[in-house]
């Protein structure tokens, strides 16, 4: 992927500004460009998290999202993750609905990541109780492991 197609879906979010259009392009171009190109494509979303745009930081986890439920890379679901949960303090809507769908669909298919995070997730106060229930939920869609971290 080039700069210039993330600078143009930005640009496209942005004036969209509606949390459908953030998730229609967040999901087809950072979920597919994570998917295809991770090593490339964690450095803008690492960007991403300092942005003043509502939208922008959302994206990150409609990214996520799609590339985890699609297959990504399980050392690159990891690196994904603690973005997500360094995000987990949000305390705006739209950033929490984003973010938690992305750590939400980690949960479900990759529970040995929650597990590997517990204390931080858990033993942090800073971690907010939204983030806690998206991986709860998460963790309850994934029957094999679910019982083991669900508390």
């Amino acid at each position: 992927m080039t700069k210039d197609v993330f600078k143009n879906a930005e640009a496209f979010i942005i004036q969209g500004d509606k949390w459908y259009v953030c998730d229609i392009i967040g999901e087809r171009v950072f979920g597919h460009a994570l998917l295809t190109s991770p090593k490339e494509t964690m450095p803008h979303l690492k960007k991403l998290k300092s942005s003043k745009n509502t939208w922008m930081i959302r994206s990150i986890g409609v990214g996520a999202h799609y590339a985890v439920k699609k297959g990504l890379d399980k050392k690159s679901v990891d690196e994904l993750f603690q973005l997500l949960l360094s995000l987990s303090s949000a305390s705006d809507f739209h950033i929490k609905k984003g973010i938690g769908w992305g750590a939400k669909t980690i949960a479900k298919f990759h529970p040995a990541v929650i597990k590997k995070y517990h204390d931080d997730i858990y033993e942090n106060d800073e971690v907010k109780q939204w983030f806690k229930t998206k991986i709860k939920i998460g963790l309850s869609r994934n029957n094999k492991y679910a019982s083991k971290y669900n508390s």
